[in-house]
């Protein structure tokens, strides 16, 4: 046998051991991700009921984050009981009562676990030996007491050398019995939000009322004698079954500029909260006010900060004025919409009341800009000239 013909059979060797090598790890990951339930792993997992829950804390280090349930609301006691997303905390208790563990990953000791993120070792930084440790309780005392490890990185990526970027379809978890013993599951589920900061799971700032319509929209700038000055003001026009400008005058509406603002309102628009002692000191020098069509009055004021960013506080009030028999509001349906609103306008103030927000600058910039259309300049000039 020559050398050519040497180096050429281990090339090919190599190839076919590290192809049979690609192709075990690939099944075995398949296999992880496709574990039958009814495993031992099911049966050590604990079931529960999301309403059972009362009470979620969520501490990596010396970071703790707790949520509880009082009065038919979350709210968050480390930012001053501000209300928690209802959305995001019904999302992750819904996603772990219908968690099932995978499979149960043998332990071989502590390096093992230090290397999955699941040491319980205090002295360990989280994402450096140890995890996000996660507790759920119930008026029977604690339903679930996990620590979150590492994410479990998709096959395809780990083998595939030339990913610039590897995703998760999985993450280690641990449990321990009274015991002490540990039990290390992977899930399919990789629970990425659960950190323990305040602006992960804040209910956001959003004016819902926006979606049954608006009668009127004004932006004011307000001076540090709290002298309030106009800039600009949109009200219904009976005639074009639209909307108009009404100051500046002269000016023309343009309609999609409009939508597009109130459509940024209706989504989340903050993104945490401004510190107590920071905002006593802001000076709110902006102000959108929006009278919507349930009744419902929002006021939007906002306020610079020294880090660039902005600050936002939102208020709203209910006027139970019946609208007028020509839009056909009949008695009984004039009662349902005062109670109704009523109710959503105390609950709002029971998130927002008193808290202000950050906003990002780019937000009051836009709407303090005329939503106005420029004349077409033939039309102008015609005008002139009368």
């Amino acid at each position: 046998m020559n050398r050519r013909t040497f180096f050429f059979r281990s090339a090919i060797l190599l190839i076919a051991t590290a192809a049979a090598a690609c192709a075990f790890f690939y099944r075995t990951g398949e296999a992880e991700i496709k574990a039958e339930s009814g495993t031992r792993a099911e049966a050590l997992w604990p079931s529960f009921t999301p309403e059972s829950v009362t009470e979620i804390r969520i501490s990596a280090g010396n970071d703790v984050l707790t949520m509880v349930s009082r009065d038919g609301r979350w709210i968050i006691p480390e930012a001053g009981d501000a209300s928690a997303s209802r959305t995001a905390v019904t999302e992750l208790l819904l996603s772990l009562s219908k968690t099932v563990p995978l499979r149960e990953i043998p332990l071989s000791g502590e390096d093992m676990l230090r290397s999955l993120n699941l040491s319980s070792d205090p002295s360990l930084k989280p994402g450096r030996g140890t995890g996000i440790r996660l507790t759920l309780s119930g008026s029977g005392g604690t339903i679930l007491s996990i620590l979150m490890g590492r994410a479990h990185v998709r096959k395809q990526d780990e083998l595939n050398a030339v990913s610039a970027r590897a995703s998760y379809d999985g993450r280690y978890l641990r449990t321990d019995d009274p015991d002490g013993t540990a039990h290390v599951f992977l899930v399919s589920r990789v629970f990425e939000n659960c950190i323990p900061a305040v602006s992960a799971w804040l209910e956001p700032l959003r004016i819902e009322s926006v979606s049954s319509g608006v009668r009127r929209i004004q932006f004011l700038r307000i001076g540090q004698d709290d002298k309030k000055t106009p800039v600009w003001i949109v009200v219904p026009d009976p005639a074009s079954r639209s909307f108009m400008l009404i100051y500046p005058a002269g000016s023309v509406l343009a309609f999609p500029e409009l939508a597009k603002r109130l459509e940024q309102l209706s989504a989340p628009f903050s993104r945490g909260l401004v510190p107590a002692e920071e905002a006593a000191s802001l000076h709110f020098d902006r102000s959108l006010t929006l009278v919507c069509g349930n009744g419902v009055v929002s006021t939007l004021d906002f306020a610079s900060r020294s880090d660039g960013t902005c600050a936002a506080r939102l208020s709203e009030k209910f006027y139970p004025e019946q609208f007028p028999r020509a839009t056909g509001e009949s008695d009984a349906d004039y009662e349902r919409r005062r109670q109704a609103q009523a109710f959503r306008v105390a609950e709002t103030g029971k998130a927002f009341d008193g808290r202000v927000f950050v906003v990002d600058p780019a937000l009051p910039a836009q709407l303090a800009e005329v939503p106005e259309q420029p004349l077409p300049a033939a039309a102008g000039g015609k005008e002139k000239e009368k």
